[in-house]
């Protein structure tokens, strides 16, 4: 088992992981690649629900927080939040809520991408903040229901990345790399 990690610490590791065009500028370019990160872990978690999954779905989080420099609204949304518990929503509503939050991203991301002008950027950008938000709480809320604690996740997914940058294989498909 690994040592517990705080979002805070797991965010500010990421940034030795991260490969992908323009990545750590903030750009329109590596938005969207978060994104799209994003929209493709979220998929993989929810049809196999493992924590090792889950933490691959915080490292998005955690590289769209800093593309987006809201990284210290995306700590306090992760850090600040507390699970009620109950029957809120069914598992298959709770995945729609999912998804249907990641796909709005995308759709604003896209439109960071086409649009020009600096405050249509901002408007996009403070969608995409927004939706980061509302998808943090709703992952969280589910990593819960799923029994997997944050900060073991956040640490076992760490070791993995380190792990696998040391064999120098970050890049490529796969658990088996």
């Amino acid at each position: 088992m690994h040592t517990p990690m705080t979002f805070t610490a797991y965010g500010a590791q990421t940034a030795s992981t991260a490969i992908y065009p323009e990545a750590g500028t903030g750009s329109p370019l590596a938005i969207a690649y978060c994104v799209l990160g994003l929209n493709g872990e979220i998929a993989e978690y929810l049809e196999a629900q493992t924590a090792d999954e889950s933490g691959d779905v915080w490292w998005y989080v955690a590289r769209l927080a800093a593309e987006l420099d809201a990284i210290d609204l995306v700590i306090a949304q992760v850090e600040g939040h507390t699970y009620e518990g109950g029957d809120l929503l069914s598992f298959s509503a709770t995945h729609m809520r999912l998804l249907m939050t990641v796909a709005r991203m995308g759709n604003a991301s896209k439109k960071l991408l086409r649009d020009t002008g600096a405050a249509k950027a901002a408007k996009q950008r403070r969608r995409l903040i927004l939706g980061l938000l509302r998808f943090v709480d709703r992952l969280r809320d589910y990593d819960q229901r799923q029994g997997f604690e944050l900060d073991y996740v956040l640490a076992q997914n760490a070791a993995k990345l380190a792990d696998r940058k040391d064999r120098g294989v970050l890049q490529g498909d796969g658990g088996s790399r």
